[in-house]
């Protein structure tokens, strides 16, 4: 069978337009969570459930303990295009708040790193009050995976780490907490 330019033009843009579509179509999961995620921008903590884990010293006073318990509507993430965002939450009177560092992957999900600007990291490691020699030293850190279970839905965990020093009160505190689960919805 002999075919005409035109019937090869045809082909040729037929094919071309094939290809243009399958490639369209194929984006990466990863893309498409990254896209979801901006389309959206801040997405509600509906449901957290929390362990926390501590134990501190008072002079001689020894504390350690074991808490559990769940929120609903605990706060919010926010997600901004350049991998940065916000988040605000509480979970047994202690509320978190401020910037995080987030990635994803191919699997549809978000990783999550609490991020400290090196100047407010200074500022709360070290203060000093009235020029004595009193002193408090506060470092922390938290981070979350979470991964797309639904259309406007993300599941998952977290957990996160406080060491307190204050030599005001003679106080030495730690604390690790596990977020069980983690449900935020747009």
């Amino acid at each position: 069978m002999v075919q005409t330019k035109s019937t090869q033009m045809k082909s040729i843009q037929y094919a071309f337009l094939v290809l243009l579509f399958i490639t369209m179509g194929s984006c990466s999961k990863e893309k498409r969570t990254e896209r979801k995620l901006h389309r959206v921008g801040t997405w509600y903590i509906t449901e957290l459930t929390w362990t926390i884990v501590s134990q501190s010293v008072t002079d001689s006073t020894l504390f350690q303990g074991v808490k559990t318990g769940s929120e609903v509507d605990a706060g919010t993430f926010t997600f901004n295009k350049n991998g940065h965002g916000l988040y605000d939450f509480t979970y047994d009177g202690i509320t978190k708040s401020g910037n995080i560092i987030w990635s994803t992957d191919k699997t549809e999900s978000v990783s999550i790193l609490e991020s400290i600007p090196l100047l407010s990291a200074l500022a709360n490691l070290f203060s000093f009050s009235n020029g004595t020699s009193d002193y408090t030293i506060h470092q922390e850190s938290h981070t979350y995976d979470l991964a797309r279970t639904e259309r406007n839905v993300f599941e998952g965990d977290g957990s996160g780490v406080m060491q307190y020093v204050d030599a005001s009160s003679a106080t030495v505190a730690q604390y690790a907490v596990t977020f069980n689960h983690i449900k935020m919805e747009k």
